[in-house]
């Protein structure tokens, strides 16, 4: 399901891009014609802003969902993983206390990995734009 819906994001994302193009191919083209270039301008800056404002809006809602996505399976490996420290534990092999903070570092180191490859994604998406 949550690749079904970065899936179509992405797709609306690469549409909204083609038929932004498009116009503005068209506008170029018109303005030669007329013989007046220099009043596309403000449309291309305008077009620019709009892609760049989908494509971040795009990558943070992908990125939150990641997260959260992350996140849940984290948290069933974790529960799955107590249980098992909990049966351990009945015959004294392991501390659990140790075991949670062990786990609950991997979550945010993993969860702090995600957050910044997203914002390189950002910065990268903003800078090739």
């Amino acid at each position: 399901m949550v690749m079904m819906m970065m899936m179509t994001m992405m797709i609306m994302t690469v549409v909204i891009m083609f038929i932004v193009d498009v116009m503005l191919t068209a506008m170029i083209m018109k303005s030669r014609r007329d013989g007046r270039g220099h009043d596309v301008r403000g449309l291309v800056v305008v077009v620019v802003v709009v892609i760049v404002v989908v494509v971040v809006v795009v990558v943070v809602v992908v990125v939150v969902v990641v997260v959260v996505v992350v996140i849940i399976i984290m948290k069933n490996i974790y529960i799955a993983l107590l249980q098992k420290a909990q049966s351990a534990s009945d015959n004294n092999d392991i501390d659990i206390f140790s075991f949670q903070y062990s786990f609950m570092t991997v979550v945010v180191v993993v969860v702090v990995v995600t957050a910044a490859a997203a914002v390189v994604v950002v910065v990268v998406v903003v800078v090739i734009v």
